[in-house]
C-alpha cells in the first residue's frame, strides 16, 4: 500500500488516469517543458510546431475555487490531481522551422528589455533545420529575432538557456553558446515595427499608356492571322497534330497577353543633395510613372520608348520597349536613363515644362546593360553583362550632342559587373564583379598610354575570389586611411589597400549572424575621421 493525500490504496492494483489531455499536435511530440510551477506547459512536435498550454479554471466550477487560482501562482502540487477544477488551454501556436522540433527550453527576458516584459518567458526551439529559434508567444505571433544559425549540420538536437547564455547542442558534435541579450528586440523596436506595418499603404502602379503603331496588328487582323495559321496546317496535318498546333497557338496567345512588367525602379529627389522625396520606375510596356513619397500620389510621364532619335543614324527609331533593363535617375532628376538588353541607352526627360524629346546611343558589341550608376551630374557609368563598364561623359553645354566614352573598362574574369567605388583625388577606379573578384583600374594611365577612349583596357590588377564566387554587392573607400572595404553575399567585409600602385588584400571579416551583406557606406566625422556602416 501507499498513502497520499490522505488514501490508501494498493499500488498493484491502481490504474490512474489522465488529469489533463493536451490535443492539438499533429505529430510526435519529442519535448516537453514546464514553467512557472506548472502555470505553462511548451511542446515541441513532428508537425514541426511549437505550442504554448495555460493551465485556466474551468468555467463552471470558477465561482466554486475563487481562491485556487490564487494559490496556482505559489505552488503547483495539486495541478495533476484528478480532482482539480483547471484544465490547460492551448493559448498560442509557433510556426517557422521548416522540419521537426527536437527540443524547447523556457528562458527569462534578458535585462534590456522593456520592464513590462520581465515576467514574460522567452521560448527557444531547436529543430531537425540546423536552427534553433527564438519565440515571445506572450507578446507575439512570430519570431522575435533572426534563427540562430551556426551548426554545420542537419539537426540541432538540444538546446537549454541560463542567466542570459543559450546553449545549443547538434548532430556535428558540436555544442555553441549565444547571447540572449543581443539577440532579443526590445519591446520598444517591435512596437515601432509594429506602427510601421500599421501604417503602410498601398499605391498601385497606373496602368501603361497604349500606344497603337503602324506595325502593331488590330486584335481583329490578329484574330484572322492565328484562324488562317490554324486553318492552314488542319489541312496539312492529321488530327492528332492539329491538337497539338492548336494547344501551341492558344499558348502563343497566352504568352502575348503579359501584365505589367517593372524593368528599373530607384528613389531620386526632384531637389539636387536634398533626401530623395520621390520613386521612379519604368516598365517594359515603355510606362514612366514617379510617385511622390509625401503626398503619396503619382505623376505619369510620357513614354520613354515614343518618338526616341537615334544618336548614330540622325533618325527616329523604333524602340522595343520590352527589352528595358535597368534605369538609372540624373542627380537634378530631371532626366533619367533607360537601358536596354539590345544595349540601346535612352535619355528620357522628366521635367514639367513639356520637354519631351528622347535620344538613345550605343557603344556596338556591348549587350545588355545590366544598370546604370551616376557620378555626378555629366558623367555616369553603364554596367554591361558581358563582363565590361563603360565610362560616359554628357556634354553639358551642347545638349543635342551625344555622350561621348571616356573609358572603356572589361574586367577579363567570367563575373557580371555589379558595384564600384571611385577615388576622385587619385583617379582609382574599383569594380566587383559577380564571381567574389574586385578589379583595379588607374585611369591617369589609361590617359598617360595615349590609346583611344573607345579602346578597351584590362584592370591594372584583380583580387580573385575575394568574397569566394559570391557577389561582391558593395565597395566603398576610406580616403584618410586608403583603404578599400567591400561587402558581399558570403556574409563578410574584406579590407584591401593600395599600396604604390598594386591592391593587396589585407583582412577578411565575418559579420556574424548574417548571410549577405548588401551594401557598405563611408560616414566622414567632423573631425575627419572615417568609418563604415554595413
Amino acid at each position: 500500500t501507499e498513502a497520499g493525500a490522505g488514501r490508501t490504496f494498493e499500488s498493484s492494483k491502481m490504474r490512474v488516469g489522465p488529469s489533463h489531455r493536451l490535443k492539438g499536435h499533429l505529430g510526435s511530440i519529442y519535448s516537453l517543458k514546464f514553467w512557472k510551477n506548472g502555470i505553462y506547459i511548451a511542446s515541441g512536435s513532428d508537425d514541426r510546431s511549437v505550442r504554448l498550454w495555460k493551465l485556466t479554471a474551468l468555467e463552471n466550477r470558477d465561482r466554486e475555487n475563487t481562491n485556487l487560482q490564487n494559490d496556482i501562482k505559489d505552488k503547483g502540487d495539486f495541478i495533476i490531481d484528478s480532482q482539480s477544477f483547471h484544465s490547460y488551454t492551448l493559448i498560442w501556436t509557433g510556426w517557422g522551422h521548416t522540419a521537426r522540433v527536437w527540443d524547447i527550453a523556457f528562458a527569462s527576458s534578458p535585462s534590456n528589455a522593456d520592464p513590462r516584459c520581465d515576467s514574460l518567458p522567452i521560448l527557444i526551439s531547436a529543430g531537425e533545420d540546423s536552427t534553433a529559434r527564438l519565440w515571445s508567444p506572450l507578446s507575439s505571433e512570430k519570431e522575435i529575432t533572426y534563427p540562430l544559425r551556426g551548426h554545420r549540420c542537419e539537426s540541432v538536437w538540444s538546446v537549454d538557456a541560463c542567466e542570459g547564455i543559450i546553449i545549443t547542442g547538434g548532430n556535428e558534435g558540436c555544442v555553441k553558446l549565444w547571447d540572449l541579450k543581443s539577440r532579443v528586440r526590445t519591446f520598444r523596436t517591435r512596437t515601432a515595427f509594429d506602427n510601421l506595418k500599421s501604417s503602410m499603404v498601398n499605391l498601385p502602379v497606373p496602368k501603361d499608356k497604349l500606344v497603337q503603331s503602324d506595325s502593331t496588328p488590330t486584335p481583329n487582323q490578329e484574330k484572322e492571322f492565328y484562324s488562317h495559321t490554324f486553318d492552314k496546317y488542319v489541312h496539312q496535318t492529321d488530327s492528332k497534330s492539329s491538337t497539338k498546333i492548336k494547344k501551341k497557338i492558344a499558348q502563343k496567345k497566352k504568352n502575348n497577353s503579359k501584365g505589367q512588367i517593372i524593368c528599373g525602379i530607384e528613389f531620386f529627389s526632384d531637389r539636387n543633395g536634398e533626401m530623395a522625396n520621390k520613386l521612379l520606375i519604368a516598365t517594359r510596356a515603355g510606362g514612366c510613372f514617379s510617385l511622390n513619397l509625401l503626398l503619396q500620389s503619382w505623376e505619369i510621364h510620357n513614354n520613354w520608348d515614343q518618338f526616341v532619335f537615334s544618336f548614330d543614324d540622325a533618325k527616329i527609331m523604333d524602340l522595343d520597349p520590352s527589352t528595358g533593363s535597368c534605369i538609372g535617375v540624373h542627380p537634378s532628376g530631371e532626366r533619367v536613363l533607360v537601358g536596354t538588353t539590345v544595349g540601346w541607352i535612352v535619355i528620357a526627360s522628366l521635367s514639367k515644362n513639356g520637354d519631351t524629346q528622347k535620344f538613345a546611343f550605343s557603344c556596338p558589341s556591348y549587350r545588355p546593360a545590366q544598370s546604370i550608376s551616376w557620378i555626378d551630374c555629366v558623367n555616369f557609368l553603364v554596367f554591361y553583362a558581358c563582363g565590361a563598364v563603360i565610362w560616359w561623359q554628357l556634354d553639358s553645354a551642347a545638349r543635342l550632342s551625344a555622350p561621348k566614352v571616356l573609358h572603356i573598362m572589361t574586367l577579363g574574369t567570367s563575373g557580371i559587373p555589379l558595384c564600384h567605388a571611385f577615388d576622385s583625388a587619385r583617379n582609382n577606379m574599383f569594380i566587383g564583379d559577380s564571381r567574389g573578384n574586385i578589379a583595379f583600374f588607374n585611369l591617369n594611365r589609361a590617359l598617360a598610354s595615349g590609346d583611344s577612349q573607345d579602346t578597351a583596357r584590362n584592370p591594372d590588377k584583380i583580387l580573385s575570389r575575394v568574397h569566394d564566387k559570391e557577389h561582391v554587392t558593395g565597395i566603398t573607400i576610406l580616403v584618410k586611411s586608403g583603404v578599400v572595404l567591400s561587402v558581399g553575399n558570403d556574409g563578410c567585409m574584406h579590407q584591401s589597400r593600395l599600396d604604390h600602385g598594386d591592391l593587396r588584400k589585407l583582412i577578411r571579416i565575418p559579420i556574424p549572424n548574417v548571410t549577405g551583406l548588401r551594401h557598405v557606406w563611408n560616414v566622414r566625422q567632423p573631425n575627419g575621421d572615417e568609418s563604415a556602416v554595413i
